[in-house]
């Protein structure tokens, strides 16, 4: 499922830099549980993208910008887990991060 993920963040990348998202992928080191980052950073916040080759992931995100309250922080704050079975809910799952870049 690795391969399947590392394909849908190479094919929205050009969509995201033209929105101003930098993203950058990071394999991480050889594991019995092979995974791979993806961040996302813009001026309206930062996000990690971690996805394992068993389908499993961990969203985390961070609303950014100048003169925000501690509430605004706290509310465009948002973490996420769980598990795709198939690749063509991989858009499902990471839209609500998407939009908010």
């Amino acid at each position: 499922m690795l391969q399947e993920f590392l394909a849908w963040a190479e094919s929205i990348g050009f969509d995201l830099a033209g929105r101003g998202v930098i993203p950058t992928i990071t394999f991480n080191r050889p594991s019995d549980k092979p995974s791979v980052n993806v961040d996302l950073t813009s001026d309206k916040g930062v996000a990690r993208i971690t996805f394992w080759d068993s389908g499993e992931y961990f969203v985390e995100y961070l609303q950014t910008g100048h003169n925000l309250t501690q509430a605004e922080i706290e509310q465009g704050m948002l973490s996420k887990h769980g598990r795709i079975d198939d690749p063509q809910n991989l858009v499902n799952a990471f839209e609500d991060i998407l939009r908010k870049m």
